[in-house]
């Protein structure tokens, strides 16, 4: 009776465990995060950026990719707003640009973010680097050409 009651105990934490509540982060993208090019300030970045490291990434069943993409660039509009913290900031930065790329090897835009984030360190080597990348997926009408001439022209 006791390896009954352990066993159908055991059922119910299994159940309970694989039940627990997944997130989808593109159903939920908009209310999470705030920012466009056109309304990046220090409140929104500084909220948007909070409510990112809310989610347990472990729990993120759709939208991984974005997630890091979002965290990413919030890490490098910190950078613009406590530019004494470029190192820390830049870091976590390309951290999650490589964590968004190594989930979608053709995502263009966390290229672009992650050679600008080289170039704004002077690691300019690199960001030349990732501009072959950059250049390799996206589309020619779509290139930013502002960047790819501030990297060329990097020393």
């Amino acid at each position: 009776m006791k390896k009954i009651i352990f066993f159908l105990v055991f059922i119910v934490i299994m159940l309970k465990v694989n039940s627990q509540e997944t997130i989808d982060y593109i159903k939920i993208k908009k209310s999470i995060n705030g920012i466009s090019c056109m309304n990046a300030n220090q409140t929104n970045v500084d909220s948007t950026f909070a409510n990112l490291l809310k989610l347990d990434t472990n729990k993120i069943k759709n939208g991984l990719e974005e997630y890091y993409y979002d965290l990413a660039m919030m890490y490098f509009f910190k950078v613009a707003y406590c530019e004494e913290k470029l190192e820390e900031f830049g870091n976590e930065a390309i951290k999650y640009n490589i964590r968004c790329i190594n989930l979608n090897k053709k995502n263009s835009a966390a290229y672009n973010n992650l050679a600008l984030v080289y170039l704004h360190k002077n690691q300019n080597d690199k960001a030349k680097e990732i501009l072959i990348l950059y250049k390799k997926y996206t589309k020619r009408k779509y290139w930013d050409k502002s960047l790819i001439e501030q990297i060329e022209e990097s020393k």
